[in-house]
């Protein structure tokens, strides 16, 4: 029996051996899915740091109870984790949420620094105790064997992005830059090679590393740059999740344009130079032109229609605004001099009217640029009825421009204008020419196709006397040329379709009449061989009508005025008395009257 308990004791030691040669396992944490889940769900989603913040503290209790690693019971006593102590992932999540808890803690007082300026020193402190706490988790990790290789790539990262951010807020540009760097490369490693599900979360945190790192090197370069890469910067920010970094960037923004709204002082258009005296136009102006230049960059590269659209609606609105504050400033102008103006005051409402029309040329030549864009779209769809308002739209918009008060003291560009105003009317009556084509009224097409023919005439004779350097004008030319080769394509093609049709339309007609003929003289010309048995004229003859003998009806007769018989009535009626009475005469003698 003890020979078998003295066998069996090396079987029982055996596992214990292989588990003393087993290496220990390494620690995984997903840090960046895990934090960007924990911000979402409470209180991030609304920028709301205070609540986040609280969440931190309270998951950093819950982990130290779990853990058995609270700092003491009844009085502190600091319970540091070194590689001893750290035994699980939960080790790490814990030194995560202390950093998180400092850093949300420092965004809170961020907020609140614009109204009472001495939270930023608290903020920055709290900033530096999260980088202290991010330093910590990293020499921790960067033990061999602790972690896992992306667990360590994780926590490297995270700790880069948090000292750019506490380097970004003391604005040492150069620091924040070198750790946006870093962590741009980190996070993109880490994204190219995990799952797909979180591959979205590193791509949009290199998005914001890049909106960061190109406003370190705008700060480095200096605040008098050109306050429309700002813009860029600030539309890359509002896109991603950097709600912070969009306000310091507004802020820099409200500031270069001030710096350049006092050296605006005048604008240069149609040879004249003219003063600009209301800051409020000034800073309208400015943004208007930043605006430009981004519609002008993005219309080079020739896509993007979407966001053009949007960026020609936001120059609309600055130019609106623009012209609201200029109206303003010329009515009270107007008004408060009563009937008579000085002369100095006269120069001004002129100058008012100069800068108004130069603001409204700037908004209906973009207007003209952004309905083109439309019109080629239409083209691409073959919409006929859509290019007759479209052209209709930019017919009318160049006769707007050719009505301001400017434009019409310029002869070169009021003869432009008009001759584009001429060159939309034609394409306008083209394409109505063409929806009564479609619809087939060829009768109208036709005329307007001719009408069409005249207009490309009259445009192209007042394109030939502007310069041909002006703006577009052998594009538009070019462009009239292939209309009008068009047009006559398509007369040529609907005068044949007519005559088509006609002889379609008269062989039908004799066909039906040969048809319904019941014999062969009937309808002569067309003998249908197949019908053989139709006698040749119809016998007995059928009757015909003949005409009766002609009444004659006296229609003068009442008419005729007879003369008058008004004499010889009188007459008559005297000699019937006389007989009358030599009758009683007779009888009274006879009666025995006296005698003569």
């Amino acid at each position: 029996a003890m020979s078998e308990e003295a066998s069996a004791a090396p079987a029982v030691q055996e596992p214990k051996e292989k588990d003393a040669e087993k290496p220990p396992l390494q620690l995984v944490l997903h840090v960046h899915p895990m934090v960007m889940a924990a911000q979402r769900q409470h209180g991030l989603r609304h920028n709301d740091y205070q609540r986040y913040r609280q969440y931190c503290s309270r998951r950093i209790y819950r982990l130290r109870k779990a853990l058995h690693c609270t700092n003491g019971k009844y009085h502190f006593v600091k319970r540091v984790l070194t590689t001893d102590n750290v035994t699980q992932a939960k080790h790490l999540e814990l030194m995560v949420a202390l950093v998180e808890r400092a850093w949300s803690y420092g965004m809170e007082l961020k907020e609140a620094s614009d109204a009472e300026p001495r939270k930023k020193i608290h903020m920055l402190a709290r900033l530096r105790k999260a980088a202290k706490h991010a330093d910590e988790l990293q020499q921790l990790c960067a033990h061999p064997g602790l972690c896992d290789a992306r667990t360590e790539l994780e926590i490297k990262a995270y700790t880069e992005w948090i000292r750019a951010t506490l380097d970004f807020e003391v604005q040492d540009w150069k620091g924040a830059l070198e750790h946006f760097q870093s962590a741009q490369v980190l996070y993109e490693n880490i994204g190219a090679k995990c799952d797909k599900d979180h591959a979205s979360l590193y791509e949009q945190r290199v998005d914001d590393i890049q909106a960061n790192m190109q406003f370190c090197a705008y700060s480095l370069g200096g605040r008098n740059q050109d306050p429309a890469d700002l813009q860029k910067i600030q539309e890359a920010a509002r896109a991603g999740t950097l709600s912070q970094l969009a306000a310091t960037i507004e802020s820099a923004v409200a500031h270069t344009q001030q710096v350049q709204t006092e050296t605006l002082s005048e604008i240069k258009w149609l040879g004249a130079t003219v003063p600009v005296r209301n800051d409020k136009v000034r800073a309208c102006l400015l943004r208007a032109q930043a605006k430009e230049q981004q519609i002008d960059a993005l219309r080079a590269r020739e896509h993007g229609q979407n966001e053009l659209f949007r960026l020609y609606d936001e120059l609309f609105s600055i130019l609106g605004d623009a012209l609201t504050s200029l109206r303003d400033d010329m009515q009270k102008l107007a008004t408060g001099q009563g009937q008579a103006l000085s002369q100095k005051h006269e120069q001004q409402l002129v100058n008012m009217g100069f800068v108004r029309d130069y603001i409204n040329h700037t908004r209906l030549v973009r207007t003209m640029e952004r309905t083109n864009m439309m019109i080629v779209r239409a083209e691409s769809g073959d919409k006929a009825g859509e290019l007759v308002h479209l052209h209709d739209s930019q017919m009318q918009t160049a006769n707007d421009i050719v009505n301001l008060d400017a434009v019409r003291d310029n002869a070169a560009m009021c003869a432009y204008f008009t001759s584009l105003a001429l060159f939309h009317k034609t394409f306008r009556c083209f394409f109505v020419a063409e929806s009564h084509r479609v619809q087939n009224k060829s009768r109208e097409a036709l005329a307007l196709y001719d009408r069409t023919i005249e207009y490309v005439a009259v445009a192209q004779s007042h394109f030939s006397q502007c310069d041909p350097a002006t703006r577009n004008v052998q594009e538009q030319m070019e462009a009239l040329e292939r209309v009008l080769s068009r047009v006559r394509g398509q007369k040529i093609v609907m005068q044949a379709a007519q005559v088509l049709q006609k002889a379609d339309s008269d062989d039908a007609a004799q066909a039906d009449v040969a048809a319904s003929a019941a014999t062969v003289s009937d309808a002569p010309g067309h003998y249908d061989t197949e019908t053989g048995d139709k006698p040749l004229v119809a016998f007995p003859p059928d009757f015909q009508a003949v005409p009766c003998k002609p009444l004659f009806f006296d229609l003068a007769f009442n008419n005729v005025k007879y003369p008058s018989l008004a004499e010889r009535t009188e007459q008559k009626r005297g000699g019937a008395v006389g007989a009358v009475g030599g009758l009683l005469k007779g009888i009274s003698s006879f009666w025995g009257g006296s005698k003569a």
